[in-house]
């Protein structure tokens, strides 16, 4: 049976600073929404949520670096499916579980609810990156552009998706045998915040 390590300082350190990053993108992403739309913000914001969804996939790998290697090396040479697909083999529950807490009567954190729908789900992100990327390519003269208020629509859903994906989750780090749980606004100080959770 595989041994696994305790979540570290750093683990949490590394981890939360890729949520703020993401945090970051969706925000400036919601600006370049801002009507009049018009392609160049549009494009701008659609490319935020792209990296958004890239850092994503990264953040789980936190805990192993030659993994982080492989799977932004695979970013940049090959097929963005082939990278996908080689990030889910290395950590399998990489995808955050969007939840709430459940207490116990001492104010104990004894159980973390999964959330039902409105989130960005594992089967949608090929689909969404898919879909944004192809905002952020020359368009053939001879085809109609859509309108960049659809463009502003679309990420405009897709924010919203992560927002509830990430607003409170936790996931599997590689390597690692207790969950990461992630707060993207702790209530005192507005910023990320992470700690361990295991199961009684």
């Amino acid at each position: 049976m595989t041994e696994f390590a305790s979540l570290t300082s750093d683990d949490f350190e590394l981890y939360a600073g890729q949520m703020e990053q993401i945090k970051a993108r969706i925000k400036a992403a919601a600006g370049f929404f801002e009507p009049p739309n018009v392609y160049p913000s549009v494009e701008a914001g659609l490319l935020q949520l792209r990296l958004a969804l890239e850092t994503l996939v990264l953040s789980s790998l936190v805990t192993n670096r030659k993994a982080v290697e492989a799977v932004s090396t695979a970013f940049a040479k090959k097929e963005h499916k082939d990278a996908f697909k080689l990030a889910k083999e290395l950590n399998p529950a990489f995808w955050p579980v969007p939840c709430t807490q459940i207490h116990d009567d001492d104010g104990e954190v004894i159980e973390m609810r999964a959330i039902a729908g409105g989130h960005l789900t594992e089967d949608e992100y090929l689909p969404t990156w898919g879909r944004l990327s192809a905002w952020l390519h020359a368009t053939n003269p001879f085809q109609t552009m859509p309108e960049p208020s659809v463009g502003a629509t679309y990420g405009i859903q897709v924010a919203r998706k992560l927002v509830v994906l990430l607003d409170h989750h936790y996931l599997s780090l590689l390597e690692r045998g207790e969950s990461m749980v992630c707060m993207m606004n702790e209530a005192n100080s507005g910023r990320v915040h992470t700690f361990g959770f295991e199961p009684a």
